[in-house]
This record gives C-alpha cells, sequence and structure tokens, in this order.
C-alpha cells in the first residue's frame, strides 16, 4: 500500500463515525480505476479526489485530496491540474487539500483556493509544486488536529451539521 493509501485510511478511519455510510463514500478512486467508472457513469469525473463522503446530516458531500510530501513539494498529476486548478473542467473539485510529511507524522490542510494558488505560482506545468519555501513552513498539526481541523472546515462551510447540544 502506497503512503498515500496509508494516510488517506488513517483521516477515514478516524472520521468514520461521522460519515453517512447511506450516501457515496469514494476512497482513493485513482487513474485507470477513475476513468473506468467515469466512463460507466458511475462518477461525474475521471479525475476523483482521493476521499469523496458526506457527514451524517449534510446536504451534500465533500471531497478531499491527499497529498505525500517530499522536501516540501507535492507531485500533482496533468490531469489533476487540468481538471481542479486555473479555471479547469473537473466536476468533482477538491474542498481540502490534505498533506503528511514521509513518515505520515506531521499533517497540513489547505482549501483549495489556497491550495490552487500555489500551483498557479509554478511556472511550469509539470513537475512537483513547491508547497512552502524553506522559511516559511506553515504549522504542521498532529493526526488527532488534522482531523479536528477538518471537522471545524466543514462545519463552518456547511458540509456538515453543527453539533446539537441536548437541554436537560
Amino acid at each position: 500500500m502506497r503512503q498515500e493509501h496509508r494516510f488517506c485510511a488513517e483521516v477515514y478511519h478516524r472520521l468514520h463515525g461521522l460519515v453517512d455510510h447511506g450516501k457515496r463514500v469514494l476512497f482513493c478512486l485513482d487513474g485507470a480505476a477513475a476513468r473506468e467508472a467515469a466512463g460507466h457513469g458511475e462518477v461525474e469525473c475521471a479525475t476523483m479526489p482521493d476521499l469523496c463522503f458526506t457527514f451524517v446530516g449534510a446536504p451534500c458531500e465533500i471531497r478531499i485530496e491527499a497529498k505525500i510530501m517530499e522536501r516540501r513539494r507535492v507531485k500533482i498529476g496533468a490531469d489533476q491540474r487540468t481538471a481542479w486548478c486555473s479555471g479547469g473542467t473537473g466536476k468533482a473539485v477538491p474542498h481540502l487539500w490534505i498533506g503528511a510529511d514521509e513518515d505520515l507524522v506531521q499533517f497540513w490542510l489547505w482549501d483549495h483556493g489556497g491550495f490552487c494558488a500555489k500551483v498557479a505560482a509554478r511556472k511550469t506545468s509539470k513537475g512537483p509544486v513547491l508547497v512552502f519555501d524553506k522559511d516559511s513552513a506553515p504549522d504542521s498539526c498532529a493526526m488527532d488536529e488534522l482531523v479536528k481541523r477538518i471537522i471545524a472546515w466543514a462545519t463552518e462551510h456547511g458540509l456538515k451539521p453543527k453539533e446539537q447540544v441536548q437541554n436537560g
């Protein structure tokens, strides 16, 4: 199993109890599998984010793309750039991008607009994208905090209902 799949599995495992399993759940539907599913009309696009699911009680799904960072860079396929960045044509654009170091110890989260700005700042459409400069590393967090940040973002943006407090 690739590190990216391990990363996704750990995030999904920690969110599992909050996911509406009666609705679509996609997990690491990459490459040929996504193209085939799109060809059969099972998904709306041949380029799908790593995690697509709906929180219990939410009106629509959240889509999250996961990346492993190597020397402050992530690899982004040409199909992902075309579908999701710079006026892309993709129908399933990620809401969030999450990153992990190669040891799965440090984690980061970006909203889609912020991450695509990093992609757009790159002068070429090929090669790894520098996520942060050596002297301006964003605050990393542990896995538990990453999951809290995903939940908080989803709640703030209407993709997860706010928790109800019971009186009595």
